[in-house]
């Protein structure tokens, strides 16, 4: 007997979603966090034994999580299945999947979504281009748009020139663009490599949303490539390179030695660079390979690699004090303390920060600097946000039980006209 549509569905979008929905995050930090409960509860895999060490010492599950999700690979046995069936049943199964009610849920929303991708990637592989024209051909009533948007996904996953008139026709009909059909090409275009992903900027430029790459990093991936044609600023830019230097150290330094002195920008990049060296509580380790390398650089790029030091950290204030007893030079540890400070809000790590600076004298020279930065930006009369930024400074001063005097030159630094 031929099974329910709707058990059909329901069976697909519970084995699609763990295959499919992952890749097609514009974050991969959010997906780290946001399955490490279900990898903890999966045996013989990797979450399990990161989720049962203590919170202290599982300050870089997130990269750990990460890692994992970019380097797993396997095809769905629901996508062997659906190499089995002929073309007119799966085109069938779509509109099934498409006209479903009474499943509620972001998350199985996100699982209907990935399954109809799934069909419509298979359809494509058969047919290419004119499975498109059946889609667009479709009666509303069939469920035409979500059916469209899952086949120009398909097609932009592996053909995104071919897919880009189907998407700037999709935007002119339904006035914006699918998610699905971006983190799609996204995902098609990473599988390719870093080529893959040069090319898809150059496509879709701005219309391109989330961050790139999505989904596993080929084994042969040209991260120097990657890194000439992506901007630091974007997260997924450095946490590809975190990838890299976790791999390969030496090649990951010299390319971003090589960067830094052409870009002003990427001096963010060695955040990534130490992340991806102190993954699994290496810190020190980290920073031992660093500091010689960073004898290397002039002295404003040395200040501005440390200030970026922590530009992708977790909030290692379990490794901070470690970290700079590993520096030697008081100006090193300035330039990393300097970076952590905010002139509204002081996390543990900032403290942690100035605490190891060790004096007085240097933690006031720390904070008269930061202050300084800022000061062009307060305003008098001062406003509530100017009130704020002078109230956290005098908390600090407090917390490091400052003397009154050095309390009184910060103070002078931070108000205009003085």
């Amino acid at each position: 007997m031929k099974p329910a549509p709707f058990l059909i569905v329901l069976a697909m979008a519970g084995l699609f979603v763990g295959y499919f929905s992952g890749s097609r995050m514009g974050s991969h930090f959010n997906t780290a966090s946001k399955t490490s409960s279900a990898i903890a509860a999966r045996p013989n895999e990797p979450g399990r034994a990161l989720a049962s060490v203590s919170p202290a010492a599982r300050h870089d599950l997130k990269s750990l999580l990460l890692w994992w999700h970019l380097e797993r690979d396997g095809v769905s046995e629901v996508v062997e299945q659906l190499e089995r069936m002929d073309t007119a049943a799966i085109r069938s199964l779509m509109v099934e999947l498409a006209g479903v009610r009474g499943i509620s849920g972001q998350r199985d929303s996100g699982a209907l979504s990935c399954s109809l991708e799934a069909a419509g990637s298979e359809i494509f592989r058969r047919d290419g281009e004119p499975a498109l024209g059946w889609a667009a051909a479709l009666d509303p009533a069939q469920g035409r748009q979500k059916i469209l948007a899952a086949m120009i996904a398909a097609a932009a996953a592996e053909s995104p020139q071919l897919a880009k008139s189907w998407i700037d026709r999709y935007l002119l009909e339904f006035g914006r663009i699918d998610s699905g059909i971006l983190f799609a090409a996204s995902r098609g275009a990473t599988a390719r490599g870093a080529e893959g992903l040069v090319e898809l900027k150059k496509l879709y430029g701005n219309m391109l949303i989330g961050s790139l790459p999505s989904g596993p990093l080929p084994k042969n991936f040209n991260h120097r490539l990657f890194m000439e044609n992506f901007s630091p600023g974007e997260p997924e830019s450095r946490t590809t390179l975190q990838q890299w230097a976790a791999k390969d150290p030496e090649a990951a330094w010299l390319a971003v030695k090589d960067y830094s002195a052409r870009h002003p920008m990427g001096s963010s990049y060695f955040g990534a660079l130490f992340v991806g060296m102190a993954v699994g509580g290496k810190e020190r380790e980290a920073i031992r390979w660093l500091m010689p390398k960073l004898d290397e650089l002039p002295q404003e790029f040395r200040s501005r690699a440390l200030g970026g030091l922590f530009s992708d950290s977790w909030n290692t204030r379990a490794a901070v004090a470690d970290i700079m007893a590993e520096m030697p030079r008081e100006d090193d540890r300035l330039a990393v303390a300097e970076s952590l400070l905010d002139p509204y809000g002081a996390g543990p790590a900032t403290l942690a920060a100035l605490h190891a600076l060790g004096s007085e004298k240097a933690q006031v020279r720390a904070l008269v600097k930061s202050a300084e930065s800022w000061r062009n930006m307060i305003k008098s009369p001062p406003d509530e946000m100017t009130r704020k930024s002078l109230r956290h400074y005098s908390t600090i001063a407090e917390e490091l039980q400052l003397s009154p005097e050095s309390r009184a030159e910060i103070d002078a630094r931070l108000r205009p006209g003085r």
